[in-house]
């Protein structure tokens, strides 16, 4: 497929929209008509005047990929018109690496190409959107500002293209690949539920952008109704955490300022739109009349909505989403023979769907990135809730293609954020030997194969007393759970105390290490690599001599999480679990076990992080079965008994991380995974993925 990138000159550098428009002639309307589209950064397809698709892969601007979309559908017999707005990012984010702005297609009937992206195809910076906007999150990106009053009707092959389009500007020529993963389904909208309305009165600055807005904003709340009433507002409930496009319909005047917030939260003040730096909201200015509007370049998700409405409405608007989830199968899951066990895994379940759409994402609120830690408990908990493995096979993927030249993944993929969790690079290593051993695919392992020895013998190489010595400096961040003296501190700070150079050795560290170098050897057994794996077989017994001599306190008898200048400090439970997952502990075994089920001097484990504790402890002995399913019961059950449709991020929910603790967040699908491999027996084999 050789065909240029097109672009408008005009269009600002980074976050900007342009509108494309091609007229094309169709004589047969039976024969499949077929658009291959790529995008940087997301596109819209529009067929004479209808929605027909979203959604662009995001990857890396080096691995450009396409979409296949049915245009037939749509297709009138004689002129037809295709329209495709395209966003352009510009500046990157946790899922967003920078690339260069362009729209690429062909529509194709049969061997007949229609048209292709080139000159010969329209282009115009967008008028309704406004050129610049407000920041939801920097993982996130962008918001948006959009006047419908602006709207020229360019989208109708019944009216004729505007003048504020001109040739497209044709750039290098593209060679996508297709697609690795299906297109997500766009469900049918689903109304909130209005739980409350009033009027508000200004506390604060109009112009500010539209989160501050409406939380500087007084609430009046009433019972009567308020159309016709000065600046009313109105709260949705949508009933369950979800994912998808926002959509609404007002009945307001031209010109009409509406300000939508979404979130997870609620409190006194309505949707909590502001929380430290982020915010959540858009704002839309409205043309005169009954009109809905969707936004269809960018997922929200959370569970209300909130309106505000600057001057009066004719009727009262409705709001709500038009979900979006990846086409996985729903097989049933098992039955448990307990009631609340299996409704933790259905819940689960429902985590997982909720944080998969383009990749799998930590949670699809207030980030929608990809991280290697996160994924690592969604891929395995995956294999039990959709019995697939293209999707997860596409995700480590993607996460290979992060390494930089210091053998470290980057923080998310695809991004160009300079911070990285070396931790986070052995696990996705470790991820891989799962994905061999759930679907016997070495395909995917040779394709990374080189760049994981390479990492692995790169922080293995000058052990010292079989100690490995940890990378720190700018861009490091030595991350492991969020527990106090497990998140590597404040990374902001110029001189975090998890890096300092001289006379610190981290355990924790050496127990994620030493796990990705037994996947190594995994999968160096597998290729069949003898040097490799008689290399990594001699680091191993090394590491492990220097883990129990390093960390090993005989007094205390548990493993230290760190040493300083000699003096073993911190004990927290995700070490002594991190020895059981890893079968270090040897005649410390019983020892270890019981103190991490009985001693509460431990810094306990984080929900997210439970998953090696439960899988240290389970591949021990069957004897603590009953702590493993009680804690679950206790730890996920409180979350269900405080109303949840999905897991949250901590054990705090809403009250973490300054109130932006996430409610949805894929990493505590564990039980899924835990229950059905060794309480049910599951495993790669009965699964049926080879």
């Amino acid at each position: 497929m050789h065909t240029f990138r097109i672009w408008d000159i005009r269009a600002e550098s980074s976050n900007c929209y342009v509108d494309f428009v091609k007229d094309f002639a169709v004589i047969h309307t039976k024969s499949p008509l077929e658009l291959t589209i790529c995008a940087d950064t997301e596109y819209v397809v529009y067929c004479n005047g209808e929605f027909v698709a979203r959604g662009q892969y995001h990857t890396f601007p080096q691995l450009p990929v396409y979409d296949k979309i049915d245009l037939s559908p749509f297709l009138c017999h004689g002129h037809n018109r295709l329209a495709v707005s395209v966003y352009y990012q510009g500046e990157q984010s946790y899922q967003y690496a920078n690339g260069e702005a362009g729209l690429w297609f062909q529509l194709h009937q049969g061997e007949c190409c229609l048209a292709q992206s080139d000159s010969t195809v329209l282009s115009a910076p967008s008028i309704t959107f406004s050129p610049r906007a407000h920041q939801i999150t920097p993982q996130y990106g962008f918001g948006f500002v959009y006047n419908a009053a602006k709207e020229d009707n360019w989208l109708s092959p019944a009216t004729p293209i505007p003048p504020r389009f001109a040739p497209a500007t044709e750039y290098t020529e593209l060679l996508p690949t297709p697609r690795p993963v299906k297109k997500c389904d766009l469900h049918p909208f689903a109304a909130g539920k209005l739980i409350q309305q009033g009027q508000f009165s200004f506390l604060g600055d109009r112009q500010a952008n539209p989160a501050l807005a409406i939380t500087n904003d007084q609430l009046t709340p009433c019972n009567h109704s308020v159309i016709g009433k000065a600046n009313p507002y109105f709260i949705w409930d949508l009933g369950r955490e979800t994912a998808g496009l926002i959509q609404f319909t007002v009945d307001v005047p031209v010109g009409t300022v509406i300000d939508l917030a979404w979130g997870e939260h609620k409190n006194e003040h309505g949707v909590a739109a502001h929380i430290g730096g982020r915010n959540f909201a858009n704002r839309y200015i409205a043309k005169e009349g009954c009109q809905t509007f969707v936004y269809y370049f960018r997922r929200i998700a959370g569970r209300y909505l909130q309106m505000h409405v600057t001057g009066t409405v004719y009727a009262i608007p409705t709001a709500g989403i038009l979900e979006e989830t990846y086409p996985v199968q729903m097989p049933n899951l098992p039955d448990t023979g307990n009631h609340q066990m299996n409704r933790i895994l259905h819940t689960a379940r429902e985590t997982l769907r909720q944080c998969m759409h383009e990749h799998y994402e930590d949670c699809p609120w207030r980030e929608q990135a990809l991280y290697a830690g996160d994924s690592w408990n969604q891929i395995l908990c995956g294999y039990y809730a959709f019995h697939e493995t293209e999707f997860p096979r596409a995700n480590l993927d993607l996460l290979g293609h992060s390494m930089r030249d210091n053998g470290l993944l980057a923080i998310t993929a695809p991004t160009d954020e300079f911070l990285q969790i070396p931790s986070f690079t052995f696990i996705w290593i470790m991820s891989m030997a799962r994905y061999l051993e759930y679907t016997g695919d070495l395909t995917l392992i040779k394709a990374h194969y080189a760049n994981i020895v390479n990492t692995l013998q790169r922080y293995t190489n000058g052990l010292k007393n079989g100690i490995a010595v940890h990378p720190f400096g700018k861009g490091i961040w030595n991350f492991y759970e969020w527990r106090d003296g497990c998140d590597g501190g404040n990374i902001f700070d110029p001189e975090p105390f998890r890096n300092f150079a001289a006379g610190f050795q981290d355990g924790l560290y050496q127990m994620f290490l030493y796990a990705a170098v037994k996947s190594g050897l995994t999968l160096a057994v597998a290729l069949d690599d003898v040097q490799t794996k008689t290399d990594l077989e001699n680091t191993l017994s090394t590491m492990k001599d220097g883990i129990h001599r390093v960390f090993w306190n005989n007094e205390r008898q548990r493993f230290a999480s760190f040493c300083v200048k000699g003096n073993q400090t911190h004990y927290c439970q995700l070490m002594q679990a991190m020895a059981l997952f890893n079968d270090l502990a040897d005649r410390h075994t019983p020892t270890l076990c019981q103190a991490v089920m009985n001693d509460t001097d431990l810094i306990p484990t984080s929900i997210s992080y439970a998953i090696y504790l439960y899988e240290g402890l389970l591949r021990q002995s069957v004897d603590y079965k009953p702590f493993v399913w009680q804690d679950i019961q206790e730890k996920w059950g409180a979350m269900l008994d405080a109303g949840a449709t999905t897991f949250w991020e901590t054990e705090l929910g809403a009250a973490d991380f300054g109130g932006a603790g996430s409610l949805c967040h894929g990493w505590s699908a564990v039980p899924l995974y835990i229950i059905c491999r060794f309480f049910l027996g599951i495993g790669p084999a009965e699964l049926g993925l080879q």
